[in-house]
């Protein structure tokens, strides 16, 4: 008696057959151009172009101000901004490539799923 009975057997699978077609009527017909996606890697790719100009402007006020150096502490702090506005800059570098990357992956699939489309009316 502790078992499955055949009914719940058939009532469990007709449940998880309307629940497939129902989450793929939901959620596969929404529309796939990554539209969304793209926006976020062009503002990725915008942050780190922020990113790149904020460091080489640190890097031209690192080294103006370098000019005027009188103390080996200022040297250090001057050395510590430079590396700083070198490494932002390299950062922004990364992410403008993770950006534009991102794009590039998106619009590949916009294409295949038009090309697909295309194929299909054929």
């Amino acid at each position: 008696m502790g078992g499955i009975s055949i009914f719940q057997l058939i009532v469990l699978g007709i449940v998880l057959f309307g629940g497939f077609f129902l989450y793929r009527k939901t959620f596969m017909s929404v529309n796939k151009d990554y539209s969304q996606a793209i926006f976020i890697a062009k503002l990725v790719s915008f942050i780190g172009w922020l990113a790149v100009i904020a460091g080489i402007i640190g890097l031209a006020i690192s080294v103006s101000e370098g000019q005027n150096i009188n103390s080996y502490s200022d040297f250090t702090i001057l050395l510590i901004s430079g590396t700083a506005s070198i490494i932002s800059s390299l950062f922004g570098l990364i992410l403008v490539v993770a950006g534009q990357v991102s794009r590039a992956v998106m619009d590949n699939a916009n294409y295949s799923a038009a090309m697909l489309e295309e194929m299909k009316r054929r």
